[in-house]
Order: C-alpha cells, then sequence, then structure tokens
C-alpha cells in the first residue's frame, strides 16, 4: 500500500492455478488495494473466487499495442480486473483512471460479479474495439452500480449483455470515438436505471451511431442531456422494451444528418404491447433534421405529462407518432416557439389508429405548413378527445393549430371527436383554416361545449373552420357563440370549404331571343355553408364554365350521354371564374328558330362542383322588324340568324333601324328625350311661350305687391298700423312677394332656377305661417270670451267643482235667496277702492280660474253678487302677467323655428347646388355622366327633357310639414269666434289658413309628386298659386291698408270690441258690477285694452342704435305703474 507499482505481470491472481497465490479449495479472500498508484502496467488482477476493493488509487499511463496485448493477456482477460464468478464483489471508490489505452481489452471484464463504482473518475481511457467495462449475465445477480463518478473523453463505458446497471449522479463528457455502434452504453437486453446525471458534450458519428445501444430497457430520472451532436440518424434508440424519462432536460442537441428519418429519440415498441412514459421532460433550443422524438410499433401505450418543448426547430414534426394502434396520453404540456422547416407535417404528428387525449395544455408560437401544432395524417380509427387546452398565436398554411385529415376507409371501428374548453386564438392560417383545417373529419366532431374560436384568421377561407367538401355538422351553426371576430380574406370569416354549389345569379327563365343575339348569364360559386366564395387570391381562377345548346324536344334534361347536338353556333361560350363570378355577358347565339337548353359543365374542377339549376331553356324566334335576316353555313348546314341594322355614323342615343317607308337607307330611331340624324341632341320641353305669356302677369303682380310694400314702410306712425302691428304688416308684405316670386322660377330646365324656386317659396310660407301664428298667439292670451260662452265655461267648472267639494253654487234669476256657502257683499266704493288701489283683474279662459281659485279655510274667499253670480277679486296682477310673459315665450319660439327651418332650407339647397355644379365641371356635356342626368332630368310627357328639383324631395316634406302644421293651427284658433277684444284681422287670418289648406299647399304637393313629367303643371301652379295669395293679399293687405286710411276710423272698425254690461275691471260680463261707465270711460278703457296689445306683441326694440330683444320684466313694470 502506498507505493507506485510499475509491474509487467498481475499484481493478483485469486485462482485455482498456481501463480503468486495457489488456492486449493476454492476459498474467498478480500483484497483491498488504497492509496496507490499504477503506472505503465499490463494487468492488475484476476479473479475467480474473491473480494477486491480499489481505494483511492491511480491507474495511469498503459498503453497496450494489439502485440503486447497477444502476449501479455489471455482473451477473456482485462486490463484493469477481470472477475469469472457471480459471488465476487469488486469496488472501486475514489479512484482515478487517465491515459489508460488498449487495443482490444476493456479495463474491467466482470462475468456476473458484483462491480460497484463510486466517486471515481475516467478520463482518457480508450479501448479501440472493446469497452471500458465488459459486464454479461449478470441480469438474476446484484445490478452495476456507478454512483458519484465522472467520464471524459472515454470510449464506450459499458459493454456486455443481460445486465442490470443503474448509474446515478455521474457526468458523462466528451466521448471518444470508437467502432463500437453506441457510444457511451453497448449493452444488449439489458435494464439501465439513470438517474441525477449528465451527458454533455457528446459527439456522435455515422461510425459510433448512438449513445446507448438500442437493445435495452431505460429508466432515465433526473438527467441532463446538453450539447449533444449527431451525424447519424438518432441519438437515442430503443427496440421493443419499455423506455421511462422522468425529469429530464435535452438541451441543445444538434442532429445533422442528411438523412430525412433523422431524430433525438427513436422509439419502437415492436410486435409487443410497450409503454413509453414521458414525464416533466424539457426539449430546448435543439435542432434536428426530421424529429425529436419518432414513435413507432405495433401497439404502444404513450404517457406525455409534463412535457416542455421550447425554442426547437426541426425539419420534420417535433413529435411523430406512426404506431399502428396507439394509446396517447397528454397531459400538462407546453409546445412554444417550435418550427417545422421541412415536411411540414404539424409540431405533433399522428398515423394510423389513434386513441389520444390531450388535456391542461398550451401550445404557444408555433409554425408548421400542415397544422400548426397537430397534424393527424389519414386517420383510420380515432378518439380525440381535447379538454381545457389552449392554441394560441400558432402559423401554418392549411389548420393554423390542427389540420386533422381522415381515410375513406370502409371497416371502420370508432371515430370521434371532442372538444371541451379549448381555447383557439389569434392562430393564422396563410391558405385555409385559421384554428382547424378538417379533411373528411368534420362529421365526427361529436362535441365543442365551453370551446372559443377567437380572433383566428384565415388569408383565403375558413377564418376558424375549414372543411373539404362533405356534410355540413349542425353542430358548427348550434354552437355560433363560439366564434368571436374570426375573419378570412376571401369569404367564410368563421367556417368555410372548398367550392360545392355553382348557380347563377341572375335570369333563369326562358331567354327569348332571335339568333346571332346574345343572352347575358353570370354564376357564382358557394361552398357547403351557402357563402358566396370571393376569391380574392385568385387560387379558383382555372376554372371553366362551358355552355352548350341543346335542341330541348330531343333532350333529356340531365343525359347528354350519347346525344346529337343540333347545328348550332356558340360565340363566348368559354368563361372563366374571376373572384368568384363567371360572367357570360356576351354569349351569343346562332341557331336555328327551335326551343331550346343551355346546358353548361365544369372544366379544371378538382372539387366536384354542382350546379344548383342548369339546363336553362330558351327560345330562338324569328327575326324582329328592326332586325335584317341573314343566312350562315356550318358544316354544310344552313343557319338562320339575324343582324341589327348598322347605320353609318351610328345612333348615340337611338336604335338604327331597316329601311322601311321613306327611308332608302338604315337610320336612327331616337330614344325619347333625343332628337338628330344620330339621335346625338338632347331635346328639351319647351315652355318659353307658355311661361313668356303668364309670367307677364306674374310680374306685375310682383311689381305691384313691391310698391305697396314700398308704400308700406312709411306708414310706420299710422296710429291703426301701429295698433294692428306695424312690423307684423311689412313681413307679411315679405312673405306674399317670396310666394309670388316663386312661381317666377319654376319652370326652367336649369337646376338652380328651381333651387331658388323651392327656396322662396317655403321662406315665404315660413315667415307667413309663423306672423300668422304671433297674431293669433296674442289674440288668445289677450282677449276675452263673449257673454254667451263666458256664462258656458263657468257652469262646467262649476259643475266639475261640485263633483270634487262639499261646496254648492246656486245661479239663475233674482229669485235665489240663499246659498249653502256664506258669501260677502261689498259695496260699490269699496270694490272701486279696491280697483284704484290694488290690482288690474284677468280672466282664464282656459280653466276659469277667476272663478274657482278658492281657499276653503277662508270664508271671505267668495262674494255673491244680486243676481246671483260670482266675483274674484284675487291674483288678478299675478294671472295678467303670467300671459304677458306665455306671449314673449311663445313668440320667441315661433320666430326661432322659423328661422331654423329657413337656415335648414338654405343649406340644404346650397348643398345641392354644389354637388350639381361638381359634376357638370367634371364633364364636359352634362349627358356625359348619364346616370346623374338622369336623376335630375325626367321625360315629360311630351317625350321631352324636363328638369327636375334637386329638392323635390326635400319639397315634398316640407309641404306636407307646413301642411300639418297649418291643420294644428287651424284647430287652435277656432276660439276666435267666441271673442271679443281682438283684432278683426284675426277672422281674416282663419279665412287665409283655409285657403292655404285648400287651393294654396295641396296643389304643390300634387305637382311634386303626380306631376313631374308634366309640363302643364307649370300653368297650374300659377294660376293656382296667383289666385290663392292674391285673395290672401286682398283679405290681409288691402283690408289691413283700406282701414287704415279710411275716415273718421273707429275703433270697432278693426277691433271687436266688447258688448254692453261688460266689466273691464273683471274683464267679464258676469261678475255682478254696475256697468255705470260713460260712453267716454268705455273709449279709454278700449285705448287701454290696445296699448296692451301695442305693447306686448313686440318682441325687438332699437337702444342706442342697436337691435336688442325686449325685457319682459321691464316691461311689465312699466305696466304695473300705469295702473
Amino acid at each position: 500500500m502506498g507505493k507506485q507499482c510499475n509491474n509487467k505481470n498481475k499484481l493478483i491472481n485469486l485462482s485455482q492455478s498456481e501463480d503468486y497465490f495457489n488456492i486449493e479449495d476454492k476459498a474467498c479472500y478480500d483484497v483491498k488495494i488504497s492509496n496507490s498508484i499504477f503506472n505503465g502496467f499490463d494487468s492488475i488482477a484476476s479473479i475467480y473466487y474473491g473480494n477486491v476493493t480499489f481505494e483511492n488509487d491511480i491507474f495511469t499511463n498503459a498503453n497496450l499495442s494489439k502485440e503486447l496485448e497477444t502476449t501479455a493477456l489471455k482473451m477473456d482477460e482485462s486490463l484493469i480486473l477481470t472477475s469469472y464468478k457471480p459471488i465476487n464483489n469488486i469496488y472501486v471508490n475514489n479512484c482515478i483512471f487517465t491515459q489508460l489505452y488498449t487495443y482490444s481489452f476493456p479495463l474491467f471484464t466482470i462475468y456476473s460479479s458484483k462491480l460497484n463504482i463510486k466517486n471515481t473518475k475516467f478520463n482518457s481511457c480508450v479501448s479501440s474495439t472493446n469497452y471500458l467495462i465488459n459486464i454479461s449475465k449478470n441480469e438474476n445477480y446484484e445490478p452495476l452500480e456507478i454512483n458519484d463518478s465522472f467520464f471524459q473523453s472515454n470510449s464506450v463505458v459499458i459493454g456486455g449483455t443481460k445486465n442490470n446497471i443503474n448509474l446515478n449522479n455521474t457526468i458523462i463528457q466528451k466521448p471518444k470515438i470508437t467502432n463500437t455502434p453506441s457510444v457511451i452504453f453497448d449493452t444488449t437486453d439489458s435494464h439501465y436505471t439513470i438517474s441525477n446525471s449528465k451527458f454533455r458534450f457528446l459527439n456522435l458519428t455515422k461510425t459510433s451511431k448512438l449513445m446507448f445501444n438500442s437493445l435495452n430497457d431505460f429508466s432515465i430520472l433526473n438527467t441532463q442531456f446538453l450539447n449533444l451532436t449527431s451525424d447519424y440518424d438518432y441519438m437515442i434508440k430503443c427496440l421493443y422494451h419499455d423506455l421511462a424519462m422522468i425529469d429530464v432536460v435535452i438541451s441543445y442537441a444538434l442532429n445533422q444528418s442528411s438523412s430525412p428519418k433523422s431524430s433525438i429519440i427513436f422509439y419502437d415498441s415492436g410486435d409487443e404491447k410497450r409503454k413509453l412514459i414521458i414525464n416533466n421532460v424539457i426539449f430546448a433550443y435543439c435542432i434536428v433534421s426530421d424529429s425529436i422524438m419518432k414513435i413507432t410499433g405495433n401497439d404502444t401505450k404513450i404517457y406525455l405529462n409534463s412535457l416542455k418543448l421550447y425554442e426547437n426547430t426541426i425539419g420534420g414534426a417535433l413529435i411523430k407518432f406512426e404506431p399502428q394502434y396507439s394509446e396517447i396520453s397528454i397531459t400538462n404540456i407546453e409546445v412554444k416557439n417550435c418550427k417545422n422547416n421541412r415536411d411540414n407535417h404539424g409540431i405533433f404528428s399522428f398515423a394510423n389508429n389513434v386513441n389520444i387525449t390531450i388535456s391542461n395544455s398550451h401550445f404557444l408560437y408555433n409554425k408548421s405548413d400542415y397544422g400548426g401544432t397537430l397534424y393527424f395524417k389519414d386517420i383510420k380509427n380515432l378518439n380525440l378527445n381535447i379538454v381545457n387546452t389552449f392554441f394560441i398565436e400558432n402559423n401554418s398554411k392549411y389548420g393554423g393549430a390542427i389540420y386533422l385529415s381522415m381515410n375513406d376507409y370502409e371497416d371502420i371501428d370508432y371515430r370521434s371527436i371532442s372538444l371541451h374548453n379549448v381555447t383557439f386564438q389569434n392562430n393564422v392560417a396563410t391558405y385555409f383554416g385559421g384554428a382547424i383545417y378538417f379533411k373528411n373529419s368534420l362529421n365526427y366532431l361529436k362535441s365543442m361545449t365551453g370551446s372559443v374560436f377567437k380572433n383566428n384568421t384565415a388569408d383565403i377561407a375558413g377564418g376558424a373552420i375549414f372543411t373539404t367538401n362533405e356534410s355540413i355538422n349542425t353542430l358548427i351553426f348550434s354552437n355560433l357563440d363560439a366564434f368571436v371576430n374570426n375573419t378570412s380574406k376571401a369569404y367564410g370569416k368563421n367556417y368555410a370549404s372548398f367550392p360545392s354549389l355553382a348557380l347563377p345569379i341572375n335570369k333563369t327563365g326562358n331567354f327569348k331571343i332571335s339568333s346571332g343575339n346574345s343572352v347575358s348569364i353570370s354564376y357564382i360559386v358557394k361552398d357547403i355553408y351557402g357563402q358566396q366564395i370571393r376569391d380574392t387570391p385568385k387560387l379558383h381562377s382555372n376554372f371553366q364554365l362551358v355552355a352548350e345548346l341543346f335542341e330541348i324536344s330531343k333532350y333529356d334534361i340531365g343525359d347528354t350521354n350519347g346525344y346529337i347536338k343540333p347545328f348550332y353556333i356558340l360565340e363566348n361560350h368559354i368563361k372563366t371564374f374571376n373572384n368568384g363570378e363567371c360572367i357570360f355577358n356576351d354569349l351569343k347565339i346562332y341557331a336555328n328558330p327551335k326551343d331550346y337548353i343551355i346546358h353548361f359543365s365544369m372544366e379544371n374542377d378538382p372539387y366536384n362542383i354542382t350546379f344548383a339549376i342548369n339546363d336553362i331553356p330558351i327560345t330562338i324566334k324569328d327575326c324582329e322588324n328592326t332586325e335584317i335576316k341573314n343566312n350562315k353555313t356550318y358544316n354544310n348546314y344552313n343557319i338562320t340568324y339575324c343582324e341589327k341594322p348598322k347605320c353609318k355614323n351610328g345612333c348615340v342615343n337611338g336604335i338604327c333601324m331597316p329601311p322601311i317607308d321613306n327611308h332608302t337607307n338604315n337610320y336612327c330611331k331616337c330614344y325619347a328625350g333625343f332628337d338628330g340624324i344620330t339621335c346625338n341632341n338632347v331635346s328639351y320641353e319647351s315652355l318659353s311661350n307658355m311661361l313668356t305669356r303668364t309670367r307677364t302677369m306674374q310680374y306685375t303682380i310682383v311689381g305691384l305687391e313691391t310698391s305697396i310694400f314700398i308704400f308700406s314702410i312709411y306708414l310706420k306712425n299710422n296710429k291703426v298700423i301701429a295698433e294692428i302691428g306695424y312690423y307684423k304688416l311689412l313681413l307679411l308684405h315679405i312673405a306674399l312677394i317670396c310666394i309670388t316670386v316663386s312661381v317666377v322660377f319654376d319652370g326652367h330646365n336649369d337646376n338652380f332656377m328651381n333651387f331658388l324656386n323651392s327656396i322662396s317659396r317655403h321662406t315665404g310660407l315660413f315667415i307667413l305661417i309663423s306672423v300668422f301664428h304671433c297674431i293669433i298667439n296674442i289674440s288668445r292670451k289677450l282677449g276675452i270670451p263673449n257673454k254667451d260662452y263666458e256664462i258656458k265655461m263657468l257652469e262646467i267648472r262649476t259643475v266639475d267643482l261640485t263633483k270634487h267639494s262639499k261646496i254648492s253654487f246656486s245661479f239663475g234669476s233674482k229669485k235665489s235667496k240663499r246659498s249653502k256657502i256664506r258669501f260677502l257683499n261689498h259695496k260699490g266704493n269699496e270694490r272701486k277702492k279696491i280697483a284704484k288701489t290694488s290690482y288690474i283683474p284677468r280672466y282664464n279662459n282656459k280653466s276659469c280660474e277667476f272663478y274657482t281659485n278658492y281657499d276653503n279655510d277662508r270664508e271671505n274667499s267668495f262674494t255673491l253678487n244680486k243676481n246671483g253670480s260670482i266675483s274674484n277679486d284675487f291674483l288678478v296682477y299675478e294671472n295678467l302677467f303670467k300671459r304677458i310673459k306665455e306671449i314673449y315665450e311663445n313668440n320667441f319660439k315661433i320666430m326661432f323655428l322659423c328661422v331654423f327651418c329657413i337656415t335648414v332650407l338654405i343649406i340644404l339647397g346650397i348643398n345641392s347646388v354644389i354637388e350639381y355644379n361638381k359634376d357638370i365641371y367634371k364633364n364636359s356635356s352634362i349627358f356625359n355622366n348619364e346616370a346623374y342626368f338622369r336623376k335630375t332630368h325626367v321625360i315629360s310627357t311630351n317625350k321631352k327633357w324636363m328638369c327636375i328639383n334637386p329638392l323635390s324631395r326635400l319639397n315634398t316634406a316640407f309641404h306636407f310639414a307646413e301642411y300639418l302644421y297649418l291643420i294644428y293651427f287651424i284647430t287652435k284658433s277656432s276660439f276666435i269666434w267666441k271673442y271679443e277684444g281682438i283684432f278683426k284681422i284675426n277672422i281674416k287670418i282663419y279665412y287665409s289658413v283655409i285657403l292655404l289648406l285648400t287651393i294654396g299647399i295641396p296643389p304643390n304637393i300634387i305637382s311634386d309628386l303626380v306631376l313631374t313629367n308634366n309640363p302643364n303643371r307649370i300653368p297650374f301652379l300659377l294660376i293656382i298659386s296667383n289666385i290663392c295669395y292674391s285673395m290672401i293679399y286682398i283679405m290681409v293687405i288691402f283690408d289691413f291698408l283700406y282701414v287704415a286710411f279710411k275716415k273718421n276710423v273707429k275703433i270697432s272698425d278693426y277691433f271687436i270690441c266688447p258688448k254692453m254690461n261688460f266689466c273691464f275691471f273683471h274683464r267679464s260680463y258676469i261678475c255682478g258690477c254696475l256697468k255705470d261707465e260713460s260712453e267716454k270711460d268705455e273709449i279709454e278703457n278700449l285705448k287701454k285694452f290696445l296699448f296692451l296689445y301695442k305693447y306686448f306683441s313686440v318682441m325687438f326694440e332699437i337702444q342706442n342704435k342697436k337691435i336688442k330683444l325686449v325685457n319682459t320684466n321691464q316691461r311689465i313694470a312699466y305696466i304695473q305703474t300705469l295702473y
């Protein structure tokens, strides 16, 4: 011990033959070698029976060439130790093996013995054709244990057969390349348990192909494989055995093999039922020309749990599942940022017969051409159940997340697809199926409970789901809430299929044309969901529709086999689809007059598109009288056809006719509204003569009205005009002049003049109606009911009060002696005193508040007069001033509404004229833009063009609004027949409104709706309008002026004065007051009445040369000082 040995022969030989130790009786001996250095030796020990322990030893610089091995060692010996019996125990602890070289012999040869290596380093130990440890036939004995050790730059660590091998907490890195099939473990039929270890910097070549021999069972636990490089097909290969990998990391693995079948792990279960368990394994930053893991065999159970795949770049699927029958459980895995760059068949690909459950997993940011994550290739039997799983931002050409294809097998055992709480979000397909592409498989979708397809995109079709042409699965339509904001650029934002159905989009009834003419038929293509295919990428642009002609009497619909086609010529009968539409806009047919069928067929169609409507009937008739009959020969068969005559210079807006009657050559028959040899002249309706005659009178009327208006301006200080309303007179003049002028602008072939017609007419009507309403409004508030109406209203109100209180009233003659309520009688002088010092009474015609405002707690509130009537002397000021405020408020609203309507009308009218002028500017001739011309013009009853008012619709709308407003107005103004204390002009206004409702506005509505194209509407409107507005002018303006200039004019000439026995104090006939006023007092009272009208009808006043709105409170305060 503690010595350096440089021996050339065995140090220990525990055997039956005599050497250093001769043991006759097979007794076992324990030998321990510790703290020693073996340098440059040939062999250390051979053991038949015994135990050997190496501890803290160093073995170095052994170099046995091929020639030395033949002389120094026997065939079954080794460089360090050879053990032959299962009862032997060999322990290697804390040793170092370095710079050891043999040609073909291992360092250790173990036959069924126990070998335990712990905390030992092997560095640069090489056996060119063999292993460091050769151990055989030890499967029923103690396993080979290697713990806490380190291997670097060595040849194959273990070789042999039928062993149990445990490798724990060991590092193996940078192995030497030898001629053995495997670079680390090359045993067969053995079971390995590898735990807490690291395999680093492994370089596998085509010579040393694998890390481990494939004919073993492996349990790999908590182990790391880092920085692996290979030129061979596989790195880890397991054949016909179980494989378990738990808590494993494989990172930065590079497989540079040119083989299309290369992978990191290849697993083949063979013919027997085997298990593959992958639990909590990480594959990260691996680059492989094909797959990270390839699984095949006959019948395999596969468990993938907590698997994580990050940033892997692969040429094929990340994991290929290819057993004939596989039962797969995938739970809690995460696949992120992985790319399939070569065969493009998904990140996980599946084949044959698959029973799979995927749950609680995430597939994120992956990319492949067919199925961004899952690719099911031509599956025969499938049970697919996906639960609580997310597919987010995956990318593919077909099926952004999943591509699912099934073959048309007849002997199917099971097929079912279920999606429970699955989220497909932001997945992209550059062609079809943003989330899922179903090929012959959608019908097997049994459930999609709680699943969501959100923000998925397909560049062509099927933003969420795309399916080949199979029957519709109604499950999709019963879960429409599952589709949220999916998009596609061509068609089917949520779901779509390949083209399935062709159908016409225009007339498909019986066409009737003459031979040589054309028909127009357009077909579109739809998918099985009835969605029109907008083929913006032109994927289906090679589809062709071919039209053929069949004689209907000999044609069996739908069957063209064996049918002898008639003699015909078709031109432009082959068309291609463009953006999902095929247009036969000039299908020209030459055939003799008979009944035929146009039959369509599809060429270059890989989808077997069917026709919703085909075999379209068409009748070829004889030539029209506008056509020329000719003959054409086809295959010695004479075909009659009709030809449109051609005029020398063409017919711009007409039809060319053959020579008939007085025409010796072809001639143009012009359409309505056009004339000339080539029909190129626009023929306008000539209204000049008619308008010249009728408008002379109109100009005269406008001149007369204008003169009277100018004259009226100087009548501001006229007493009568001032009391009735000076500014109202001027506004009425302006309104009627505008209406009269509007007729002058009507009937022109100029849209601007028609615009002025609408503006002036409606502006005049708005002002006229507004002034009428203001006058009626003031009269309603300041006027008084006549005696009969006042008594009637009092009786009605009293009856209502009696129903709701215990108070009773008695009316009647002087014989009425008593009332149920006591009323206090005031003396006449007391009442006069109150009147002079207190307030001005008022009367409320709506509710008779003058008589009904009482307080049950005040017994002195009412007075019963001698004639039995009732009087109330309270709240006079408040009621009067309330009415005055209502006058201002209502008049302001009327004025604002008038200004608003005029403003809206002018804005809309100007906009219409501007748009019209833009179109004229854009076109050298207005008829160059035929659509716009026909929009702004109409053919008259005389077959000539007439201008349409650009505001015709708005015109009609305003006329209806004005008419409805006047109906409301006349119902509210009927009170004037029961009122006194109002101007007589109110009655003229009432008659004027009746005229507007009968011959004022209705003719304009009739003209706009019925007589648009009748030139006689101009004189019709002119005559009716002149009659209507002249009568209004005479009734209102002339009567106004007549009274103003009448000599000795009285108030009663223009004002409806109250009758005798009227109390001006209470503004009532039945107040019970003694009417002892003199005639002079009555006149003074009337003047005060008129002053209220004059003073409170003004809305604006001029102060300091500025127009200001009247201050209502100031005016009321001024009235208080007067009374």
